[in-house]
């Protein structure tokens, strides 16, 4: 059993002990000393590493506890498409054959990658029948030749109406002044008969007067002068309604003469018409005959393809001396343009939350770049456009087509690259900008798979901005 000179001896501070250290995490390092001094707590102690690192997660917890709640995360609607021309008439164009025939020419020194001027010639077809034009010419001037020769005939036989209508209209007067004139004759022998009624009327008066006063106060010879008379005047009238009837007849003659006359005369006109209408028939088949042969005329003048654009050749499909049929393809043509715009696909969840005038973050395949989702500020390597239109229908797969376009406010200022890089077809990956929410939001919005959210885009709200249409240059 130790004395108590040696107990207190044992319990007397180690010399380790007797000054503190100078940094605090000493005390706690796994020491000699201190597990002599406290083997219990050697047992169970924790490194400093370990504390380090406790201390240092609970404080990055506090740190991303008040990052998801005041920190702001920026929502975006991701797509891709690919680059391409706003003017229709600038993008990628085909060419094909107008008429039939065999690849005689092509530009010299022309390959794929080629460059062509606008009204350049590219290549020549010929016809496949030898001198089929020169013999479709041909046909064309014998339908000139018997065009003019049918509407000669026409203007004849316009003239030949004109005419006919113009001597009817002359006889039809001459007739009808002979019936005015047989009408006169017939009213002056009707006013004759009327007169020579009167005079007979008077000579019997007379003979019934001088009747029972013959041979007393009237003589015998007055009496038998007016009997002499009476019959005279008898026979005037029987002359005059004989010159009536006469001229009576000759007014009805005169009258079925002229119904015979225009009866003959509408004939003639309408012969003569139909044989207007029979030219103007010829003329009409000969003008559709002219009509067809100007077609194929024209089909095979379009022989000569010329480009109507300037650009470079994608493609060459048509070599020299291979048969061609109508619409087969010749080559492909890319024109030359620095008015372009990205063609994006958007899902059909994501399209009710794009509104045209929204920002867009665009990143160019072949174009270094980092991208920060959540802060478009400090992206690097992408530029900006803003959403220029939106197709009313999906492409048939549920995906809506939008078109996006230079931003001219793009703060970052930096202008798409030109021709030379960016491409039609060269593929991009967008980021639509939607709504600014807090951090945390957007965490708890992942995990439950929630679609992004936009203030005023329900059925009440949400009116989509007035983008200017841009200028096609």
């Amino acid at each position: 059993m130790p004395s108590s000179t040696q107990v207190e001896t044992d319990l007397t501070p180690l010399p380790a002990l007797q000054s503190p250290p100078k940094r605090r995490m000493v005390r706690y390092r796994p020491t000699e000393a201190l597990g002599t001094r406290f083997p219990a707590m050697h047992l169970v102690r924790s490194s400093w590493f370990c504390r380090v690192i406790a201390r240092s997660t609970a404080f990055l917890m506090v740190v991303f506890l008040l990052a998801a709640i005041y920190v702001p995360w920026q929502q975006t609607s991701r797509c891709e498409g690919v680059v391409t021309a706003r003017n229709p008439n600038e993008r990628r164009q085909v060419f094909l054959s107008t008429a039939k025939g065999i690849i005689a020419e092509q530009k010299p020194g022309l390959q794929e990658g080629s460059h062509v001027d606008a009204g350049e010639t590219i290549m020549v077809l010929d016809t496949l029948a030898k001198d089929q034009i020169e013999l479709i010419q041909s046909q064309q001037k014998q339908l000139e030749d018997k065009k003019s020769f049918t509407r000669s005939q026409l203007d004849f036989a316009v003239t030949q109406v004109e005419n006919t209508e113009e001597s009817g209209r002359q006889m039809i007067r001459a007739t009808q002044a002979e019936i005015d004139a047989a009408h006169a004759k017939w009213e002056s022998a009707e006013a004759e008969v009327e007169a020579q009624l009167a005079r007979l009327a008077q000579a019997e008066f007379d003979v019934n007067a001088y009747e029972p006063l013959a041979g007393k106060t009237v003589s015998i010879q007055k009496y038998q002068q007016a009997i002499n008379d009476e019959i005279v005047e008898a026979k005037k009238l029987t002359r005059a309604e004989r010159a009536k009837d006469e001229a009576a007849n000759f007014l009805e003659a005169k009258r079925r003469d002229l119904d015979s006359k225009r009866q003959e005369i509408d004939k003639k006109v309408s012969e003569a018409r139909q044989k207007v209408d029979e030219y103007r028939n010829k003329l009409a088949d000969i003008e559709k005959e002219s009509q067809d042969i100007s077609v194929k005329l024209g089909e095979l003048e379009r022989l000569r393809i010329v480009s109507p654009t300037s650009g470079r050749v994608q493609s060459i499909l048509g070599q020299v001396g291979k048969a061609v049929d109508v619409k087969d393809m010749l080559f492909e043509l890319i024109p030359d343009t620095d008015d372009l715009w990205v063609e994006l696909s958007v899902r059909g969840m994501d399209q009710p939350l794009i509104q045209n005038g929204d920002k867009v973050r665009l990143q160019f395949e072949g174009w270094p770049a980092i991208q920060f989702v959540g802060w478009p500020s400090v992206a690097k390597g992408t530029f900006g456009g803003v959403v220029n239109a939106i197709n009313p229908a999906d492409d048939g797969t549920g995906n809506f087509k939008i078109f996006v376009g230079p931003d001219p406010d793009d703060p970052a200022k930096e202008k798409w690259p030109d021709r030379r890089y960016l491409r039609q077809g060269v593929r991009a990956n967008a980021w639509v900008i939607l709504d600014s929410v807090p951090l945390g939001f957007e965490i708890w919005r992942q995990l439950n798979g929630f679609p992004p959210t936009r203030a005023g885009a329900g059925p009440d709200g949400g009116k989509s901005k007035e983008v200017k249409a841009p200028k096609l240059k």
